[in-house]
């Protein structure tokens, strides 16, 4: 099978929507399957070349225009709309529309999430779910739950992360035994730029509070054995692929009441959700309370067992990509 696999930028970026995509695109490769990664902004897709073409609905308005004039079979992933992003109800819904024209050229629509799956069947999209796995980073020995506060955020340094609120709660925890490692890439330069300004001017967390940048998945493996939970405040997230790698990794998690988190992790288990004036509680149990970082440690590496692996999700994968070939 030759696919041509339309994507906005490299597929190497730390981010889970890329990662989920190059894990599928070897996934094919391994599986005897040609694949071309095309940006569609940028490089023109020859039809006679290919059976079917994957687009990443990242690049809604691009993959839609070459989704239009093709008669090759069409399979669109979708990690979460854009339009769910924005408050602004002009921007949303012009988004919403270019979006919807872009779902509707599609032959089949695949999701990472339950979650993103009841959104887009409420817009008349029906959509297959692929979970990611979770064992992706190799697994190193956890340290001790019952010593120390490390705490942990991965993910792109964007507004919807809402890294802001993490800060400010330990600003006003003020506990200097609570550190925080940040990973992630500077995707936004003006927010990545107030994130490090926000550091800078309280003494506070310009001791307590590493910003890494982007890590490599080794890197990314240890940080995650050192640290005592991750933390995740996210406003939106389609599935949010670092919740179960933490788990997997033992890890457990301190996340946003937001979107798909709630059916990713359990709350009062291995996972303590919070609202956003609900932060500053949720800390402090956690940081002040040996015998609930403990329990919740245990509760998520019991967790391992049961997470999606990377082996099964890709060979679903592979199996929707040929049945939407042959149909």
């Amino acid at each position: 099978m030759r696919v041509a696999w339309l994507a906005p930028g490299p597929l190497d970026q730390p981010t889970g929507g890329y990662v989920y995509d190059a894990r599928m695109v070897r996934a094919l490769e391994r599986a005897g399957d040609t694949v071309t990664i095309l940006d569609p902004s940028r490089e023109a897709l020859a039809p006679s070349s290919f059976d079917v073409v994957v687009g990443d609905e990242l690049a809604h308005r691009e993959v839609g225009r070459v989704f239009a004039r093709l008669a090759l079979p069409r399979v669109l992933v979708v990690h979460h709309l854009a339009a769910w992003e924005h408050g602004a109800w002009l921007r949303r819904a012009a988004l919403l529309a270019a979006e919807l024209a872009c779902l509707h050229r599609a032959d089949r629509v695949v999701t990472p999430s339950p979650f993103v799956a009841r959104r887009l069947a409420r817009l008349g999209i029906r959509a297959e779910t692929v979970l990611p796995g979770a064992d992706r980073l190799p697994l190193r020995p956890r340290a001790d739950p019952g010593s120390g506060v490390r705490l942990l955020a991965v993910g792109s340094l964007v507004p919807r992360k809402r890294l802001g609120l993490v800060l400010d709660a330990l600003d006003r925890l003020g506990d200097p035994a609570v550190l925080l490692d940040v990973v992630g890439e500077a995707r936004a330069p003006a927010y990545a730029g107030a994130i490090r300004a926000r550091v800078a001017r309280s003494s506070h967390l310009a001791r307590t509070v590493r910003l890494l940048g982007a890590v490599g998945e080794g890197t990314l493996a240890d940080a995650y054995a050192a640290a005592s939970a991750l933390v995740l405040a996210s406003s939106l997230e389609g599935y949010g692929m670092v919740l179960t790698e933490a788990l997997h990794a033992g890890l457990p998690v301190l996340a946003a009441r937001t979107s798909a988190i709630p059916e990713v992790v359990t709350d009062g288990r291995e996972a303590l959700l919070f609202d956003a004036g609900s932060l500053d509680a949720v800390l402090r149990a956690f940081a002040t309370t040996p015998e609930i970082r403990v329990a919740m440690s245990t509760a998520a590496a019991a967790r391992r067992a049961s997470l999606p692996t990377w082996a099964a999700s890709e060979a679903r994968f592979i199996d929707l990509v040929r049945h939407t070939r042959r149909s």
